[in-house]
Formats: structure tokens, sequence, C-alpha cells
């Protein structure tokens, strides 16, 4: 089972998987101030995604307050990547 910070899209022919991290504040080290987020790319029939990669990366944006915005941007960097035809 997800956590409310991981999100599984099926984007055929694409499965894209996204993962935020929490974003503390430095000073009050319990506070929550943002998500950073990340996603992997793989192919639904399990083939080659990129060059000889059953996987590709998305790296990790900008932190974003909203949690719900940040899983939207992190969506959309992935999305931007597919539609590139990677590297993005």
């Amino acid at each position: 089972m997800m956590s409310n910070l991981q999100r599984t899209i099926d984007a055929d022919p694409f499965r894209i998987v996204i993962d935020l991290q929490k974003e503390f504040d430095p000073v009050e080290s319990d506070k929550v101030i943002g998500y950073r987020g990340s996603a992997i790319i793989s192919r639904l029939d399990g083939g080659v995604v990129y060059r000889s990669f059953l996987r590709y990366l998305v790296n990790q944006g900008e932190p974003i307050a909203d949690r719900n915005n940040a899983m939207t941007d992190t969506e959309g960097r992935a999305r931007k990547a597919i539609q590139a035809g990677f590297p993005c």
C-alpha cells in the first residue's frame, strides 16, 4: 500500500511512480516546510525506456509547500520527460 507521499500513474505505454520527500525547517526540525518530488518511469510491458535502461529517473524538483501541488509538479515533469523522449 502506498502512502500519501507516493502515487502510481499508468500512462500507456509507461508507468510513472512518484515519490515525495518532506522538506524540514532547518531551525524547527519537526516542522515540514515543503515537499520535493522525484519520479521513476518504466514501461508497462517491462521493455526498455531509454537506450538500454529499464527505468528513467526524474530528479527531485524544488521544494513546494503544498503536497498536492508537489505531486502535480512531479507528474508534469515526468510527462514532459516522456513527451521529450528522454532525457529531460
